[in-house]
């Protein structure tokens, strides 16, 4: 009997917990949340050209994106950094500036024709707590981060 409650009380998180994200509705702007069991991490872009999660040139900077990101999404394995966690030491989130570099993709492939891309820059992070990619600046990202973590987790008293 042991054996059974200890398996049904490691398994059944898995399976109940879902990550709760902000996304952001493409039409409105407007933040809603999405309770996913596929999220994996919630991912926030806090610079934003024209509702595209991309950077470019001197352009100016209009809003933020919000959305959850599923392990099938993922172009890194990012898990590495956030299981890393002892009482003393939290990753509470990872931001990656990221530049792709379209002309020189489309330099290498026949197959692309019409006006050649611009090289784009992307400023993205990573979190893996409930609700922590609302904030709509990067301060605000950081702050709304420690101020949710900042509680002493009665876990390891």
């Amino acid at each position: 009997m042991l054996h059974f409650v200890l398996f049904l009380s490691l398994s059944l998180p898995g399976c109940i917990y879902a990550l709760k994200c902000y996304q952001t509705d493409s039409k409105t702007g407007e933040n809603i949340v999405v309770d996913d069991p596929d999220f994996v991490y919630c991912i926030s872009f806090p610079f934003v050209q024209k509702g595209q999660h991309k950077m470019s040139g001197n352009e100016k900077i209009h809003q933020v994106t919000a959305d959850g990101l599923s392990k099938d999404e993922l172009d890194n394995e990012y898990g590495l950094f956030f299981d890393d966690s002892m009482p003393e030491y939290s990753l509470l989130s990872m931001c990656l500036f990221e530049k792709y570099d379209w002309p020189l993709l489309w330099k290498m492939s026949p197959k692309f024709s019409g006006k050649k891309p611009s090289i784009e820059y992307q400023f993205r992070c990573l979190c893996n707590t409930d609700f922590c990619n609302g904030a709509s600046n990067i301060d605000q990202y950081l702050y709304n981060l420690k101020k949710m973590n900042s509680q002493e987790s009665s876990v390891y008293k």
